[in-house]
């Protein structure tokens, strides 16, 4: 009986971590966040552009994946030519 509740479940969970894990790849370089807080509880919450930088300079990136609560990525633009340049491409986008 205690098989028929595991296997579920664990397949379940199974598929929602090979899910994340092949998300993840797709997105820039970053640090991985706790399960529910994600990454928000290393920032300062007075000078956000200081923690942008030093994880832009820690994984030598100008794009870098920020995990926010619940599973939401952030991707900081570290470098203003870079920016720019992605701004002005897509500057048709409604």
């Amino acid at each position: 009986m205690f098989v028929l509740w595991v296997a579920p479940v664990a397949i379940v969970l199974t598929y929602y971590f090979l899910e994340w894990l092949t998300k993840w790849r797709k997105m820039p370089p970053g640090p991985y966040g706790l399960p529910l807080l994600g990454y928000v509880h290393k920032f300062n919450p007075i000078r956000p552009w200081e923690t942008y930088t030093r994880l832009s300079e820690e994984f030598h990136s100008p794009l870098v994946t920020i995990t926010a609560t619940h599973g939401i990525y952030l991707v900081t633009i570290n470098d203003y030519d870079d920016a720019h340049a992605l701004l002005n491409r897509n500057d048709t986008i409604s």
